[in-house]
């Protein structure tokens, strides 16, 4: 309850405190234009409250708490103003009761979340059912997301020192091609630490996850899928929400029949309930009223706009705050600008209370927690604490306060590892400016998030070299680095940094490679050009020795009958042999100097064409090695031919320094500053 405490401070002065979401402000009538500013403060704050400006002092005093969720989702600790969905809430109770697995299929804004938590749950827990939360969050396999709730189970009866240990055997544990094998002694572990009627593990906004990793959803949902059952008399129950496009994602061969048989479809509220989860919050509360006819107005305009529950919620908040005594008024409504307005205006006051310094911040922070898709589209990404820099995390601790982030804490995380979220969809869709900070980083979050996946294949794949980032990717993630240095979480910025170094070792590498290459092309052409004019003096010798034989018989032979006729002034038979003798020996000389050119011709021929053509060959490949040299220091692959030939043309993208190529390779694990 609000009261007005006296304190005598100042001399004896009675000041009035004003207990403001578990804050006291201080408020004295000689500053109460100041209070009021002061006070203006907590209008966000979920769990407290604020007395109008024009509440008497002595006046009605209204329960501390708001009654209204704002963009937040009604929890269990809200139950008492959930109104208007008692039907599917016990039809869905049914089904969770008689079902190992159940999924609360509906569009977004439609409440899903706050029905299973608010009437659901606690109904759940009054039948003695114990229950724990599976939070996935992006980035994290499957394995890990149900490691981390489980443990949250399981380590209830571990000392401190065997928890990690336990996790880790989790991880290996919950593998989806293993998981049968292990699923059942893992169910009747979970049953012994809980409830007595069994045990519900609640798996909230799977659609998002969806989104962002398909394949880890589909994983997580086969894994829940698997240990949902009974053993014994207790039941591993598995509830969870989803939009109706994100079955497409989660249905494989195996889980398709269970999948057909566990949805509950929730429908958007019809008009009188949607009319009694506008008023029981406030019947709820004594002494709070609306004007006549004002539930009428927010229900007329709140008819045909997407996600109508969340815009109803943020405009009864907004309502609450400005209320004049105990009345919710036509005034404040329209100041808010009714309902179309009432989430702008939710997120402006927001943004007005705080310093230019943080002001500058708050578009890096949003355009963090949304992830974009196809065309104009954008959904929720909630993003891990340690991967924001430490002014987005103070910034987003502080609107926190204010509902316009929410924070949570990762189920069985390590050290309760905290999650930064939007608390609603509605805020992107309905929030011009937030929406305008989306289209002006598009560029750069679509660029971030090929980066986070480029990062998680390569942690999934062992950190291959191989899988590390390289010529243009490895340029274009150097000149974001540079420029949004702070957006940049520090996984992200190791894996640049590593691919960066490795980068340059191998240009390193290149380097002394091709320049070797080009060496040798140099020593080939050379030698290509010696041995064109080299004559071949072996066969030459061979050749002409032959040939001196030949004339030497043959001038023997005609030496003999020059001097036989001038003996006898005529040749005789006897003389006839060395006719023959001469006659062979001067046609087979000749005969052998004829094909001596002509075949020492034609070998020169083709030697000397083959000399060319060597050389040429030599030439264009010393030409590229001096290509793949200049490359190599430029940071680039080797050059290679496209599939017609052609080849391809080079196109400079960063001037990274050539270490020297005899260091080893960096550490695939250890990041260093080029």
């Amino acid at each position: 309850m609000l009261s007005a405490i006296d304190l005598n401070l100042f001399d004896g002065a009675a000041v009035p405190l004003w207990a403001l979401g578990g804050t006291l402000q201080l408020c004295d009538a000689a500053a109460q234009e100041d209070a009021d500013v002061s006070c203006a403060d907590q209008r966000f704050n979920h769990g407290g409250s604020m007395l109008p400006s024009d509440a008497p002092a002595n006046g009605p005093v209204l329960n501390a708490r708001c009654p209204f969720m704002g963009l937040s989702a009604f929890t269990e600790d809200d139950a008492e103003f959930f109104y208007g969905r008692d039907r599917d809430t016990g039809r869905v109770l049914e089904a969770v009761c008689t079902r190992p697995v159940t999924i609360v299929v509906g569009p977004s804004g439609c409440g899903k979340s706050s029905l299973v938590q608010a009437g659901v749950l606690p109904r759940l827990r009054a039948k003695g059912v114990s229950i724990s939360e599976v939070r996935p969050t992006s980035g994290l396999s499957a394995a890990a997301v149900l490691a981390r709730a489980l443990a949250e189970v399981l380590e209830q009866g571990l000392g401190e020192t065997e928890r990690p240990a336990r996790t880790l055997e989790l991880l290996e544990l919950l593998k989806i091609d293993r998981i049968d094998s292990v699923a059942a002694e893992l169910r009747a572990e979970v049953l012994v630490y809980g409830g007595i009627a069994g045990h519900v593990l609640f798996v909230d906004q799977l659609e998002e996850y969806a989104d962002a990793e398909p394949q880890a959803a589909r994983d997580l949902f086969g894994l829940l899928a698997a240990l949902a059952g009974k053993d014994g008399s207790a039941t591993l129950h598995i509830v969870t929400t989803a939009r109706p496009g994100s079955l497409d994602t989660l249905v494989t061969v195996d889980t398709s029949r269970l999948v057909s048989e566990a949805v509950c479809f929730l429908a958007p509220l019809a008009r009188a309930d949607l009319a009694r989860a506008v008023s029981g919050p406030v019947d709820a509360m004594p002494g709070l009223s609306f004007e006549p006819g004002l539930p009428d107005r927010i229900l007329e305009a709140a008819r045909d706009e997407p996600g109508r529950m969340p815009l109803i919620q943020v405009t009864l908040t907004e309502l609450w705050m400005q209320r004049t005594r105990s009345s919710l008024t036509h005034a404040a409504y329209d100041d808010i600008g009714g309902v179309a307005g009432s989430i702008a205006s939710y997120a402006e006051h927001a943004l007005n209370l705080l310093t230019q310094a943080q002001r500058d911040c708050v578009p890096r922070l949003f355009v963090q927690l949304v992830r974009p898709g196809d065309g104009d589209a954008y959904s929720r990404q909630p993003v891990r604490a340690t991967d924001l820099s430490p002014e987005l995390l103070d910034l987003a601790r502080e609107l926190a306060t204010r509902r316009l982030v929410v924070l949570h804490h990762a189920p069985g995380g390590a050290d309760g590892e905290e999650i930064v979220d939007l608390p609603h969809e509605a805020l992107i869709q309905l929030w011009p400016r937030l929406r305008q900070w989306l289209v002006d980083y598009r560029d750069f979050r679509v660029w971030q998030e090929q980066l986070r996946a480029d990062l998680r294949r390569w942690q999934t794949h062992a950190q291959e070299t191989a899988r590390l980032l390289r010529g243009y990717d490895l340029a274009e993630a150097l000149d974001r680095l540079a420029k949004h240095p702070e957006d940049i979480s520090a996984d992200e910025r190791g894996y640049i940094l590593l691919s960066h170094r490795r980068s340059r070792w191998r240009a390193g590498r290149a380097v002394q490679t091709a320049s070797g290459v080009a060496g040798k092309a140099a020593v080939s052409t050379k030698q290509v050009k010696d041995s064109g004019s080299r004559p071949h003096w072996q066969g030459l010798t061979v050749v002409g020795l032959w040939v001196a034989v030949l004339l030497a018989a043959a001038s023997i032979s005609v030496h003999g009958l020059l001097s036989s006729f001038r003996l006898h002034s005529q040749l005789g038979p006897s003389d006839t042999p060395a006719v023959v003798t001469a006659i062979v020996a001067l046609g087979t000389a000749t005969g052998t100097l004829i094909g001596v050119v002509l075949t020492s011709y034609a070998k020169y021929v083709q030697a000397r064409g083959q000399a060319e053509a060597d050389l040429i060959r030599a030439r264009a490949e010393m030409m590229r090695a001096e290509a793949d040299v200049t490359r190599a220091r430029a940071g680039l692959p080797p050059h290679t031919p496209s599939v017609n030939g052609d080849p391809s043309a080079p196109t400079p993208l960063a001037s990274l320094a050539a270490p020297d190529a005899s260091q080893p390779p960096p550490s695939v694990g250890s990041p260093d500053a080029p």
